[in-house]
């Protein structure tokens, strides 16, 4: 839409010797221009012109390593852009509409943004925000209208049909930007069992090769589309319950624990974790939490529907001479009953107070329609779909179980990631925190 866009192309196709360096940028440009059948093509010719083996380097020693950083920046330039700040969906793929696209790619400003396109069709964009920064997002259908979902409460946060789209986020959280006309969950999805291709590969008219030869065939892995995830079921207050499993927070982060899977850490005070719809039956009458602290403590608030409503106890964290070193935190509980989102509010001095690894509520007669109390994780992975990747894919299948029980109807045990027998919004986070990861 620029108003140089045209004499850009015309100096683009004149420009002399092109592809004439191993590390030429010809295909890089091209994808910026949004021309991307020429893209394509250079990035063919690249391949044809300078690779001599199989793992990619060739004859040519002027700039064998930005051979490759070249035509990767050009793959990376087809899929997405956002070098103004504003990202672009698939800006330069071929004109092929047989040609299927899905990536997830790191954006400027601190997003994890991922989307997949079938048939000429891009079906969603999710966006991972690491930040809380601002998002500006053009349109992938152009005026057609949208809406911006939030995943972990399925919030609209915003609805539009403009040709550019912003909106405020919150840090860690995904987003799925969507058509009104036809949502995610409009889609229908089949699951495909299968196993790494590691068959030799190889790009027609060129030496490049992938693959070593020595597995069986592929089998290829579908496209996941789901319907929108619900708002999380109760969970018991009586259960031990990761503090990593928040629905939201301020402040804080987690980390590797040593007493396996993840902790919270890096509480400062004022800091809160929300755990929407907890149980507490007829009431609890005790808390405990697994705390450490390296520092000289301080104080977790139990406060039930916001973080300034109404204070049912106060536990003390003392100094355990570590930010590893565990002990179990107590104190009474008076005017928990019914079910509650809870507030657990850090106070204390400046600096880092404390860490906590999972807490629980205790009762004169615990409620018994409790969740299974949580086991380790270790051995269980977050990619659903066997990809090889942890992304955007496994937080829409494991939508598609959403709610599901254990010895109930839909219920997967791969899915159930911390095995707390429901799959619920604790696994969404689970693969929240190793998202993008390769397996």
């Amino acid at each position: 839409g620029y108003p140089d866009l045209s004499m850009a192309v015309n100096n683009w196709n004149k420009r002399p010797f092109p592809y004439r360096e191993i590390w030429s940028p010809c295909a890089i440009q091209s994808a910026r221009l949004g021309m991307g059948d020429a893209t394509y093509s250079g990035i063919k010719t690249m391949f044809q012109k300078y690779q001599t083996y199989a793992n990619g380097l060739g004859y040519n020693w002027n700039g064998n390593f930005e051979f490759n950083g070249t035509n990767s920046a050009a793959i990376n330039e087809s899929l997405m852009q956002s070098y103004d700040d504003k990202i672009r969906i698939f800006p330069a793929l071929p004109n092929d509409t047989n040609f299927v696209s899905k990536f997830t790619l790191l954006a400027r400003g601190g997003f994890l943004v991922s989307s997949e396109k079938e048939a000429n069709e891009i079906k969603y964009v999710g966006i991972k925000s690491l930040y809380g920064n601002k998002v500006t997002l053009q349109n992938p259908w152009g005026t057609q209208a949208v809406q911006v979902r939030r995943a972990s409460d399925n919030e609209i946060v915003l609805t539009a049909s403009s040709s550019e789209l912003s909106f405020n986020t919150q840090a860690n959280a995904v987003y799925i930007i969507e058509r009104t006309s036809k949502p995610l969950g409009s889609y229908t999805y089949q699951q495909l069992s299968g196993i790494a291709n590691q068959s030799v590969k190889s790009l027609s008219g060129t030496t490049c090769k992938l693959g070593s030869g020595t597995g069986p065939s592929y089998t290829p892995t579908p496209s996941y589309t789901s319907t929108p995830i619900p708002t999380q079921g109760p969970r018991s207050a009586f259960s031990q319950i990761e503090a990593e499993d928040f629905n939201s927070q301020s402040g804080i982060q987690s980390e590797t624990c040593n007493e396996g899977g993840q902790n919270v850490g890096y509480i400062e005070n004022g800091d809160y974790a929300v755990y929407n719809n907890i149980n507490f039956g007829s009431g609890a009458t005790s808390f405990q939490a697994r705390v450490s602290s390296g520092s000289s403590g301080g104080d977790i608030e139990i406060r039930l529907d916001s973080v300034s409503g109404p204070l049912v106890g106060k536990c003390s964290v003392s100094a355990t001479s570590d930010w590893q070193t565990w002990t179990t935190a107590s104190c009474n509980i008076t005017g928990a009953n019914g079910t509650h989102d809870l507030y657990l509010k850090f106070t204390g001095g400046s600096g880092y107070l404390f860490n906590m690894n999972w807490w629980k509520f205790g009762a004169n007669t615990p409620i018994t329609t409790s969740t299974p109390t949580s086991t380790p994780t270790s051995g269980v992975s977050a990619d659903l779909n066997h990809d090889g990747v942890i992304n955007m894919a496994d937080v829409i299948l494991l939508a598609t179980k959403f709610g599901a029980v254990k010895g109930g109807a839909g219920y997967i045990e791969e899915y159930d990631l911390n095995r707390d027998g429901a799959i619920n919004m604790a696994d969404v986070l689970i693969i929240a925190l190793k998202f993008n990861a390769i397996v």
